[in-house]
C-alpha cells in the first residue's frame, strides 16, 4: 500500500491452511534479483506446495532483521490455485511486526465469538488501544484523539483559482472561478437563480444545513410581524388558514445570539418565516436579523426594495453558514464522530463486520481534526461557550 513506511526489506514467509487445518508447508516469498515489498507496489510470487482444494487461512510473518523499519504494512493478499482456478482473498490491512505470525482467514470477517484466532484478535485490539489514546481536551465536549503533531497532505484547488482568476471586484467576477478545469459552475449561478426567493427557500431543505427548519404552529412572539404584514404574501389566504394547513415554517438561529466575534465583525442571530405556496415551493416571507424586536432591528419583507431584501437574505445565509460550520458540521460531524471513530478503533477488530461497515465513513476524520487542532484553534471553538449552555 502507498503509505509512509509501508515497505520492508525483511524476509517474508507464509503458509496456507485448508478447512481441515491441513498445511501447505512454509513458503519463502522472494523473487530473485528483485527488491520485493516496496511501498505502493503489488508483488506476485509463484510457489509450489501441497495441493489444497480450498484455502481457509493464510499465515504470514517476517523476520526482524530489517533495521530500517519496525513494521510492514500489508493491504491484501490474493492466492490463486492454478490447478482449480480458484481465488482466495485475505484482507490484511495491518502493520506486520517482526517475528509475529499473523493468521488471516479468507475474507477475514467474523464476530469475536466465531473467530478461531481469539488471542491474536485480543492482542491486536490491545495494540490499537495504545495507538488510539483518548483525551478530553475541553470539559463537556466529546472525547478526542490524543495527538500532538499530525501532517495531512491536502490538494487545495484554491491555489489554482488564485493564479487564474485575478482580483474579484464584483459579483460577476465570481463566475471566473467556475471553469471545467477547476470547478463546475453550480446550477444557481448557471441558470441565474441564486438570488431568487425560491432558491433561498430550497436552501433550507435541499442544501447543507437542512436540519433546522421547523413547522410553525404559532408565530414566534419575538418575531415582530402582524397578520396584515404577512397577508400580501399568502396568495389571498390568511395566516390562520395557512397555519392550520401546516404551510408555515420557521428557522430560529437564536443560539448564535451573543456569540463573540473578531473585532469589527458582526454575526446575526436571525429568525425567518417561510411559506409553502400553491406552486409547491417554499419561499421566505419575513426575516428578522436579531432576536429581540427593536427600532434598529426591523422585519424585512419580500415587498422591500430589491437589494434591501437581497441583503437581508444574504445576512441570514451568513448566520446560517456560521451555525452549520460550527455546530452541524464541526460539532456534530467532526468532534462528535471523532469519539465514535476512536472507540471503534479501540474496541472492534479489523475482522469485525461492523468495523468494515464503519471504517470507510471514518477515513481521514482524525487526520483532518488533528490538523485543524494544530493550525486552526480559533475556528474550532468559535461557539464553544454557547454550545455548552
Amino acid at each position: 500500500m502507498d503509505r509512509k513506511g509501508a515497505g520492508t526489506d525483511a524476509s517474508v514467509m507464509c503458509a496456507l491452511y485448508n478447512d481441515d487445518g491441513q498445511m501447505s508447508g512454509q513458503m519463502v516469498l522472494d523473487t530473485f534479483l528483485k527488491n520485493d515489498f516496496e511501498r505502493g507496489r503489488t508483488d506476485v510470487f509463484h510457489a509450489t506446495s501441497t495441493f489444497l482444494d480450498n484455502v481457509d487461512t493464510i499465515e504470514i510473518w517476517r523476520d526482524d532483521k530489517d533495521s530500517s523499519t519496525n513494521e510492514w504494512f500489508v493491504e491484501v493478499i490474493k492466492v490463486v490455485c492454478k490447478e482449480s482456478d480458484k481465488a482466495f482473498i485475505f484482507p490484511c490491512l495491518r502493520w506486520i511486526k517482526g517475528d509475529y505470525h499473523y493468521k488471516i482467514r479468507h475474507l477475514d470477517t467474523s464476530l469475536p465469538q466465531d473467530d478461531p484466532h481469539k488471542e491474536q484478535r485480543l492482542a491486536e485490539l490491545n495494540d490499537k488501544k495504545k495507538t488510539y489514546e483518548m483525551e478530553v481536551k475541553i470539559p463537556g465536549l466529546p472525547i478526542q484523539f490524543d495527538i500532538v503533531k499530525l501532517s495531512a497532505e491536502m490538494t487545495v484547488k484554491s491555489h489554482i483559482v488564485a493564479l487564474t482568476t485575478g482580483r474579484w471586484d464584483d459579483l460577476d467576477d465570481l463566475e471566473n472561478i467556475y471553469t471545467l478545469e477547476v470547478f463546475t459552475k453550480p446550477s444557481p449561478l448557471a441558470n441565474k437563480s441564486w438570488d431568487t426567493d425560491e432558491h433561498f427557500g430550497f436552501q433550507r431543505i435541499g442544501r447543507l444545513n437542512n436540519v433546522l427548519i421547523t413547522l410553525c404552529t404559532e408565530i414566534p412572539s419575538k418575531l415582530a410581524v402582524t397578520d396584515d404584514m404577512l397577508q400580501p404574501f399568502l396568495e389571498g389566504d390568511t395566516v390562520q388558514n395557512v397555519n392550520s394547513q401546516k404551510r408555515l415554517f420557521y428557522v430560529d438561529l437564536g443560539l448564535q445570539e451573543g456569540v463573540p466575534t473578531k473585532p469589527g465583525l458582526t454575526m446575526c442571530s436571525p429568525i425567518a418565516l417561510f411559506y409553502h405556496n400553491k406552486k409547491d415551493t417554499l419561499v421566505p416571507i419575513a426575516i428578522q436579523l436579531q432576536q429581540e424586536p427593536a427600532d434598529d432591528n426591523p422585519v424585512f419583507l419580500p415587498s422591500d426594495p430589491t437589494y434591501t431584501w437581497l441583503f437581508a437574505k444574504m445576512w441570514y445565509n451568513n448566520a446560517d453558514t456560521c451555525y452549520h460550520q460550527s455546530i452541524t458540521h464541526l460539532g456534530f460531524t467532526h468532534l462528535l464522530m471523532e469519539g465514535c471513530a476512536l472507540v471503534t478503533h479501540r474496541n472492534l477488530s479489523h475482522s469485525h463486520p461492523i468495523f468494515k461497515l464503519l471504517a470507510p465513513h471514518f477515513i481521514y476524520l482524525m487526520a483532518i481534526n488533528g490538523w485543524k487542532k494544530e493550525h486552526g484553534k480559533q475556528f474550532w471553538f468559535i461557539s464553544n461557550d454557547k454550545q455548552r449552555e
